[in-house]
């Protein structure tokens, strides 16, 4: 994805020092849900169109925030109440084509499955006993020094 349209889709940028954030309500966007957002300041830094390029000075956005996604669909940069720049995304879906994600195996790669201690060998049983034989000599330990304690009361231990 260009540089330009992933930072015109993440909201990150209402997080800054520069702009104070208010909830104006909801909103719909090509149909779908969104917060409706002000980011205002009493001077924001100058941005550039995400697409032109072109230098915009503003003293608030507005913003729709899709509440499925959590991205940016709208973006209204306005100076002094006067609309400078807007910038929509449209025609988002959420399909997508299950072959995108496969992932075929290369000859030849060793699989590992079985659980979280797997590719050291330990199968379930193993790990267990490991952890009843650790706590067994922990409670042996707390024993032993809960019996050779020194009783400040008792002289002479």
């Amino acid at each position: 994805m260009p540089r330009e349209i992933a930072t015109f889709i993440d909201p990150a940028w209402l997080l800054t020092e520069w702009y104070q954030v208010s909830v104006l309500g909801d909103a719909v966007v090509d149909g779908r849900p969104a917060l409706h957002v002000r980011a205002a300041g009493d001077w924001l830094p100058p941005h550039s169109g995400q697409l032109s390029g072109t230098p915009v000075v503003s003293d608030q956005i507005q913003a729709c925030i899709d509440r499925a996604l959590g991205i940016c669909l709208r973006q209204v940069s306005s100076y002094h109440g006067h609309p400078v720049l807007r910038a929509e995304l449209t025609g988002l879906t959420t399909k997508a084509d299950p072959t995108l994600f496969d992932f075929t195996l290369p000859p030849g790669m060793k699989v590992i499955t079985g659980g979280l201690l797997a590719e050291w060998g330990q199968t379930p049983a193993s790990i267990a006993l490991h952890a009843a034989k650790g706590a067994a000599g922990l409670a042996v330990e707390l024993g032993r020094r809960w019996l050779n304690r020194t009783n400040p009361d008792e002289p002479g231990r």
